[in-house]
């Protein structure tokens, strides 16, 4: 009788989106081409070098100047760092396995950057905070933005209806796991502002003092 089915003819669900497989990764290391190319010294500078080009773009060319441009509107520098995220989501649309949820999920990011970069006048801790966000996914094996690196492991999706936590191909940032990690950094970033310059001002993303007031402070 079907009642009496034994548990192994049952159906399971999964105990989670992802299984991490250490031994496919070891696979991927030995096989790869991509992995040959980060043995050979170039993927580590390569993700690198695209967070850092990605800041100078996005943070210190384009939210530089569209924090100029809005200053004198109320809430300029939200809504300067509110466009450029927008776009620097956008721009992701063409990677691979992307999608406008990917994008949103990308521009939570740009978020998080631009309010590291206005808050502190300095290009240095969006480029940190970018470059752990890309090598944490990539040393499990996630893909980085729909891009795939061979990492110490392999994340191998467990179910096939769980791309609103997986992100699908396109990596963590799509899925609501990883969007919820960008509101927790964002957090983090504003508590560290607050309390670096305390006379800092969440409503107008004003902490660090400008240039000219440091030097003669100094």
């Amino acid at each position: 009788m079907t009642s009496q089915r034994s548990a192994r003819e049952l159906p399971t669900e999964p105990a989670s989106a992802y299984a991490l497989d250490p031994a496919a990764a070891a696979h991927d290391r030995e096989t790869s081409p991509a992995w040959s190319h980060c043995r050979a010294g170039a993927g580590k500078p390569a993700v690198r070098i695209a967070a850092a080009i990605e800041e100078l773009l996005y943070r210190v060319l384009l939210l530089s100047g569209l924090a100029v441009v809005l200053s004198p509107v109320r809430g300029g520098r939200w809504i300067a760092v509110l466009l450029s995220a927008a776009l620097f989501g956008a721009a992701h649309l063409g990677n691979p396995g992307a999608s406008w949820v990917a994008a949103v999920g990308t521009g939570l990011g740009g978020v998080m950057y631009g309010v590291a970069f206005l808050g502190t006048r300095s290009v240095w801790l969006p480029i940190g905070l970018h470059l752990g966000w890309n090598l944490a996914q990539g040393v499990f094996g996630f893909p980085i933005s729909g891009h795939v690196v061979p990492g110490i492991f392999r994340a191998v999706p467990t179910a096939e209806d769980v791309l609103v936590l997986t992100g699908g191909p396109y990596g963590p940032e799509a899925g609501i796991p990883g969007m919820l990690a960008r509101f927790v950094v964002i957090g983090l970033v504003v508590l560290y502002l607050g309390r670096r310059w305390p006379d800092g001002g969440f409503a107008t993303l004003t902490y660090a003092p400008e240039p000219q007031r440091r030097s003669r402070a100094a």
